[in-house]
């Protein structure tokens, strides 16, 4: 788990130590009652075999996350994600504004998408912060927004915004694709901890629209820096 954002870390044995109690704990003063989303494991480097047993990983060979170093490090893509049921995350977006699969393995979990288009229209104010749902990054701008509740949804995103909300619930041996930009979030459903393989893409096919979006429009919703630009042009004029 990232240290980033208050998490910490410990091995993958530590966390399935965890799982079974993880309802107990997150109603503890240690865990503030915070039920940890998921846990991160470098599947690339750490466990190489697994992916040779994921057999749809031959339609990403052309993937830059799996092919090239200086994109594939320090990254863990792909990643192993294990997360107890009813852990979930806030809805975002990736960074550099990057596509992404997953591929779920077993459990159940639900997505909710919002197109980059749409939500960067219609979830966000240019001129007034305080008119917004999100701001810069796809960070919520307004406190105790739950992108995954029914009700709010419904109200804030479609009726006042005119939003469309895609959702999916997969089931294992499903895998979804998430659009670059995409605002996004999911939740893991039932009563058994949800597994599955995830990964961010970056492949030629993505290499215009991820330039157009991070290195032409520019602006707050971009992630470009010279290097990845650069990148991004050389791939884009192939």
């Amino acid at each position: 788990d990232s240290s980033d954002d208050g998490g910490q870390r410990i091995s993958l044995g530590e966390y399935l130590d965890y799982l079974p109690h993880a309802h107990d704990l997150a109603r503890t003063e240690k865990y503030g009652g915070r039920l940890h989303y998921g846990f991160d494991y470098d599947a690339k480097c750490s466990c190489p075999t697994l992916l040779d047993a994921v057999p749809w990983y031959v339609y990403f060979r052309d993937d830059y996350m799996l092919s090239d170093p200086e994109f594939g490090s320090p990254g863990v893509w792909p990643s192993l994600i294990v997360g107890p049921a009813g852990s979930s995350s806030a809805l975002h977006i990736d960074n550099s504004l990057l596509p992404f699969h997953l591929t779920l393995l077993s459990g159940r979990k639900t997505f909710r998408t919002v197109r980059l288009a749409d939500w960067r229209a219609r979830l966000t104010d240019d001129e007034a912060e305080w008119g917004s749902l999100y701001t810069e990054g796809g960070f919520a701008a307004v406190p105790g927004i739950d992108g995954l509740d029914d009700g709010y949804v419904e109200e804030e995103f479609i009726r006042k915004r005119g939003c469309h909300v895609f959702n999916a619930t997969l089931i294992p041996g499903d895998t979804v694709y998430v659009p670059t930009g995409a605002l996004h979030g999911a939740l893991n459903l039932g009563d058994a901890p949800a597994v599955a393989i995830t990964s961010n893409v970056f492949t030629p096919s993505h290499a215009g629209q991820l330039f157009d979006e991070n290195c032409v429009k520019g602006g707050r919703f971009s992630f470009g820096h010279d290097g990845f630009c650069r990148k991004l042009a050389k791939d884009k004029m192939r």
